[in-house]
């Protein structure tokens, strides 16, 4: 209980003190490389990230973190619960925006943060906002951004193979970019369902090979689906490389 109110009261702290480098990075140069402007945007949502798995007790171990490349990505990862983000924005080091639920818009400060990382906003109930998010998705991905989908969960927690929208796979296809799966597991032990305990845990981020079969259209979008889905569950059974990193 003690930890869940230090989390709550440091993400609240942060979000309030966090204005004038909010202002900072929305007047960045227009001009500013992707690249460039991507890290001066995602340095405090990198350390926010940081600060909430420490807050936790946890510890964090990278797997084949020389597997991330130069350039824009459509990162895949599975979903195990509300911890995922904040480790995958602390310990992945290049930086990305991410799909996240249409109700973050109504969060003040919040939303102008996502807004400036390049999150898209998504209803998956709403098939004309869907089609508009992955139109922003792949925009973003043609002028140099990296994002991040989840795979969708069968149920929390579980191992097995999430299912996989293809349509989140198109944006890779549609902007010429690698797929890279990215598998977390041990975010599902923080926090116990229908209560505030937090625990620590040892979280296990897994950097996929990257795929670039459909850059040149030799596989077919079940293949890709396919092979997708096995290199996420390759990496939560730690069966493609060891252990590099805890941090």
């Amino acid at each position: 209980m003690i930890r869940t109110i230090y989390i709550g009261g440091y993400s609240l702290s942060s979000l309030f003190f966090s204005l004038s480098e909010l202002n900072r990075v929305r007047n960045l140069p227009p001009l500013m490389s992707p690249a460039k402007r991507d890290k001066e945007v995602h340095d405090k949502p990198k350390k926010w990230g940081r600060k909430v798995i420490e807050l936790t007790g946890s510890k964090v171990e990278v797997n084949k973190k020389e597997r991330l490349l130069d350039g824009p990505v459509l990162f895949v990862s599975n979903y195990q619960g509300p911890y995922d983000i904040p480790a995958l924005l602390g310990y992945i080091q290049k930086p990305f925006g991410f799909f996240s639920k249409q109700k973050f818009e109504n969060y003040p400060l919040w939303n102008q943060w996502m807004n400036s990382m390049h999150c898209v906003l998504i209803d998956r109930n709403d098939s004309t906002r869907m089609k508009e998010a992955y139109r922003t998705g792949i925009h973003l991905l043609t002028q140099g951004h990296s994002l991040l989908v989840f795979a969708e969960r069968k149920e929390k927690g579980s191992k097995d193979l999430h299912h996989l929208n293809g349509e989140d796979l198109s944006m890779a296809v549609e902007a010429g970019v690698p797929i890279v799966p990215v598998s977390i597991d041990g975010t599902k032990e923080i926090d116990e369902q229908g209560t505030f305990r937090i625990r620590p845990s040892t979280l296990s981020v897994h950097i996929g090979s990257p795929i670039r079969e459909h850059l040149d259209d030799t596989i077919t979008k079940t293949q890709l689906i396919k092979k997708v889905e096995e290199a996420l569950q390759g990496g939560l059974l730690k069966e493609d490389g060891e252990k590099e990193d805890q941090l």
